[in-house]
């Protein structure tokens, strides 16, 4: 692993509210997070060192603050590839299960309160479909002030977990980011984070309507792309055991099974 530096933790970032975030406890990353736990397993370490991969390959940051880290999964991987990264997450019991030489760099905080910086990326993944919607432009607002990148996703269809109190189309996230001054990138793909994450950047102008609305149709693609790739993944997989099952059964009878 790369040396963390005690110059590393941003000292220059204003302090930030803390909240025990009671509602994101140990039961809601067990059960509440889909069928695969939301655990230090390999799954989703392989996943993070993924998110990594590509950011440093997309934005070769050397700063990266993310907002709503969780266990620390994302910052640690982006450690292990020498980038300086820090996170904040609303829970504690997430923060206390960030791996032990990560935690100086990782805190309990909202995305509302001031995020300090400047970062050269800030990551924001899953996270504002969480929050109120009065805190959405607050929020975008803190991390428009700390960096000129984004990496942003928020599902725009999981209406069924509890806690996704403002799901909302890419569209509206696209206004939202254009109000405080950010532009859809419609060229790097941010696909290896979500089928519907998006890079945002800094941009002189805002962008006209009709880009906005492209850069939603973008995003729509990709996810509906991923999806179809998923499902037919699944069938191949599925129409490989069903072969591997078949012709099992053949070894085992051949007196009663016709040939391939």
């Amino acid at each position: 692993m790369t040396e963390i530096a005690d110059d590393a933790r941003g000292s220059d970032a204003a302090p930030l509210a803390v909240d025990d975030g009671s509602e994101y406890d140990e039961k809601y990353y067990r059960e509440g997070l889909g069928p695969v736990a939301y655990a230090r397993t390999n799954t989703w370490l392989n996943h993070f060192a993924g998110v990594a991969d590509g950011i440093i390959r997309t934005v070769a940051p050397k700063t990266v603050l993310d907002v709503g880290c969780a266990f620390g999964m994302l910052v640690e991987s982006l450690w292990d590839r020498g980038v300086r990264a820090q996170g904040i997450d609303i829970s504690s019991y997430a923060i206390s299960q960030v791996r032990p030489d990560i935690r100086p760099y990782v805190r309990v905080g909202r995305a509302t309160e001031p995020l300090g910086g400047p970062y050269d990326l800030i990551v924001c993944i899953e996270v504002l479909e969480h929050i109120a919607y009065d805190d959405i432009a607050p929020a975008i607002a803190r991390m428009a002030a700390a960096t000129e990148v984004i990496l942003f996703s928020s599902t725009p269809d999981d209406f069924t977990e509890p806690t996704h109190v403002s799901v909302r189309p890419p569209l509206a996230w696209i206004r939202d980011f254009a109000d405080a001054g950010f532009a859809i990138d419609l060229i790097a793909d941010p696909t290896f984070a979500a089928p519907h994450a998006i890079f945002f950047r800094r941009a002189k102008e805002r962008q006209s309507e009709d880009i906005q609305m492209l850069g939603a149709r973008l995003v729509r693609e990709r996810s509906v792309s991923h999806a179809r790739l998923r499902s037919m993944m699944a069938a191949t997989a599925e129409a490989k055991k069903l072969q591997a099952q078949l012709e099992a059964a053949r070894a085992a009878r051949p007196d009663t099974l016709g040939s391939p």
